[in-house]
């Protein structure tokens, strides 16, 4: 199904080749890199590309930055747009790292969307970036409002969000000075 595809855009398969140390998958993860190789030993036909191709639905949401940021560096990205169309669906699963590894990562591989007509990806993430705010660390908001100064997108929620978690962070801090210089 998914082979004539990446055949066409791929003539060869870095497993094949007597040298994997660029691999992919092996930017991916190990795990993955591991599943490809046994795949294509399996399958004369299979690519590490068609591999991923077949499977982009199947990714874990925490590693759909790792899987975007290997697909920019291959021959296989044309891949990023689906793989991007994953990113909404499993939007609500997202971790706090993993909306700030998607984010930071889409601005390094220089894609924002699946399609023209659809929302951009550091849209979708703001949503998910102010429901998470709770549970941003300091360099997490920092990395995300870089991120959208960079992509020059003014999201006045968003950065209400950021604002107010790092009020609570510097709040937070100062209780913990106050008691510890009190000897609490």
């Amino acid at each position: 199904l998914h082979f004539p595809l990446l055949m066409a855009v791929s003539g060869e398969c870095c497993l094949r080749s007597q040298s994997v140390t660029r691999c992919m998958m092996k930017q991916i993860s190990w795990e993955a890199f591991k599943q490809a190789e046994d795949a294509c030993r399996r399958d004369p036909l299979l690519t590490c590309g068609s591999f991923v191709s077949g499977r982009l639905f199947d990714i874990e949401p925490k590693k759909l930055a790792p899987t975007l940021a290997a697909l920019a560096d291959s021959p296989f990205r044309e891949l990023i747009p689906r793989l991007l169309w994953r990113i909404e669906r499993v939007l609500g699963e997202l971790e706090v790292q993993d909306v700030v590894h998607l984010l930071s990562t889409c601005v390094t591989v220089g894609v924002r969307e699946h399609c023209p007509a659809s929302h951009d990806v550091p849209t979708l993430l703001s949503t998910r970036c102010q429901d998470l705010s709770e549970g941003l660390t300091p360099p997490q908001i920092d990395i995300i409002a870089a991120v959208f100064r960079k992509l020059q997108i003014q999201d006045v929620p968003l950065m209400r969000a950021l604002s107010l978690r790092s009020i609570e962070i510097l709040a937070s801090d100062r209780r913990g000075g106050a008691r510890a210089a009190a000897g609490v």
